[in-house]
């Protein structure tokens, strides 16, 4: 299961047994967690979210995105991204979700 910003809640369906693993979008406030990879998402301006997928270009299911290994590399494709596009671009770090219910302590 994929959680991003917008609230999108996705299931990655996919033939890479890499990406068989449930995964979960990383915000700050997450830690400790295996790095999957990185998404590349674009937000437009109506709040949706689209991801970067090189073949198919922008799609708004992150399953169907590209997953780079390096962020280094996710970053250099999101910056050639930005040149031509007017929207916000961001690399996006996607935690692999071990299943068990974590335990966040929300000031209760």
């Amino acid at each position: 299961m994929i959680l991003c910003r917008a609230g999108i809640d996705t299931t990655f369906e996919t033939a890479s047994p890499f990406l068989k693993e449930d995964l979960i979008m990383a915000d700050e406030e997450i830690a400790g967690a295996e790095v999957a990879g990185y998404l590349i998402r674009r937000e437009l301006e109506n709040g949706e979210d689209e991801f970067w997928n090189p073949t198919e270009k922008w799609v708004s299911d992150p399953g169907d995105a590209e997953l780079y290994e390096e962020e280094d590399e996710a970053n250099a494709v999101a910056d050639l991204l930005s040149e031509n596009d007017s929207l916000v671009i961001t690399v996006e770090e996607v935690l692999y979700d071990d299943g068990e219910e974590d335990d966040f302590n929300d000031g209760e």
